[in-house]
């Protein structure tokens, strides 16, 4: 059995759903001024840190499922 996680919006839209999640929670603006460091999991500055491990799990939870994820999930094995 294979397991894996998408991490770059192959079969969800995680980047939809964090960048939704940060203008809702991001109340000050210094997440969003870090988007680019909060998309890519390489927090800039330890606001950042922070945000990624107390998030992370909550944006990947309401992520949406891409329309053809089963396609591209067949087509890889």
């Amino acid at each position: 059995m294979r397991i894996g996680i998408d991490i770059d919006d192959v079969i969800t839209d995680t980047s939809v759903a964090m960048k939704d999640y940060v203008i809702k929670y991001d109340k000050d603006g210094e997440i969003q001024a870090h988007m680019v460091d909060v998309m890519r999991g390489d927090p800039s500055t330890p606001s950042v840190y922070k945000f990624c491990l107390d998030n992370y799990l909550k944006i990947f939870k309401i992520a949406k499922v891409k329309e053809n994820a089963s396609k591209v999930i067949r087509s890889s094995y």
